[in-house]
């Protein structure tokens, strides 16, 4: 996705080249690429010149949605997601942590739109810049 938000507004780019760019088997690629355009995160354009494009602007994205369309929904412990998958689930301190976690992690996640990230990623990439050779 932040190779798709990097070059949003260009041509549409190849699963084989985003494979290759995020060094990630096109199999794996595609199984992803399948629930995210499912999910209107990204479309995809037939043709030569065809591939995958950001369904909606980096600003509109967050991060949250993201995860949720490729792991579900942010559930820390299973005795949070369902009932009856511990006796003490009624009595249980330890639950109330994992769910108040589970809130906040989603609430910090969708506080940070892939803009966000994009913008991180290319503080990151001008900071540590080209590597001169010592001489």
């Amino acid at each position: 996705m932040l190779e798709l938000a990097a070059h949003s507004g260009s041509e549409p780019i190849a699963s084989q080249e985003l494979a290759q760019r995020q060094a990630i088997p096109v199999k794996y690629l595609n199984q992803l690429l399948i629930s995210l355009r499912a999910a209107g995160l990204v479309k995809s354009v037939r043709g030569a010149r065809g591939g995958f494009l950001l369904g909606r602007s980096p600003n509109e994205i967050s991060l949250l949605n993201i995860v949720e369309v490729l792991e579900g929904p942010l559930v820390l412990a299973d005795c949070v997601a369902a009932s009856g998958v511990c006796s003490r689930q009624d009595k249980c301190a330890a639950q109330w942590l994992w769910e108040e976690m589970g809130r906040r992690a989603a609430q910090y996640l969708r506080g940070i739109s892939l803009a966000d990230l994009l913008a991180q990623d290319r503080k990151l990439r001008l900071a540590s810049g080209p590597k001169l050779a010592k001489s």
